[in-house]
């Protein structure tokens, strides 16, 4: 799995080309929710880690569930 910071941690925090300020945590599920990010917690171990297999993988469906719910709505495809 590979996301841009600022898809995973939420684009407010974005400086440029998904980029955000080395003084962001990415993993900090506080900042996540509050800006829409699509990182996830799913080991339960209090960070939303972009290097843990267990949150990747369930960031990477709540990210591809977004868009195929965003296509449905618009007609461009039936579940």
């Amino acid at each position: 799995m590979q996301f841009m910071p600022a898809t995973w941690v939420g684009h407010k925090y974005e400086t440029s080309g998904g980029l955000v300020a080395p003084d962001i945590d990415i993993t900090d599920i506080t900042l996540i929710k509050a800006e829409s990010g699509y990182g996830v917690d799913a080991d339960n171990d209090g960070i939303a880690s972009p290097w843990s297999i267990a949150d990747s993988v369930a960031s990477a469906a709540k990210y591809l569930g977004y868009w195929i719910q965003k296509r449905c709505e618009k007609g461009d495809m039936a579940l």
